[in-house]
């Protein structure tokens, strides 16, 4: 089982990797905005949501659903783990 320092972890390794950040995994912060135009946040873009989801549902095995407004989710690191949990559980329920 995977715990949510472990998920987080990968989460932030997905970003970092499939955008070509500068940056570490460890230099984003669980809760930084990553898409705002806050002070802080990643300010990334619509593209870039993008390829993280793509890297998101390859990892964790998960398909956003058309009609799905996965947007809320793409706050933070810990937003992205409450959709990546949500979205886990539905495909277990799903195939159950």
């Amino acid at each position: 089982m995977t715990t949510n320092v472990e998920r987080r972890k990968k989460i932030k390794e997905i970003i970092v990797k499939r955008l070509n950040l500068k940056i570490t995994p460890d230099d984003i912060g669980d809760d930084q905005p990553l898409f705002s135009k806050e002070e802080g946040s990643l300010r990334l873009d619509s593209l870039e949501a993008l390829e993280i989801l793509v890297g998101l549902e390859e990892e964790f095995g998960f398909t956003i659903m058309p009609g799905d407004d996965p947007r809320s989710d793409f706050y933070s690191v810990a937003s992205l783990e409450k959709m990546v949990d949500r979205n886990e559980a539905n495909a277990i329920e799903a195939t159950a």
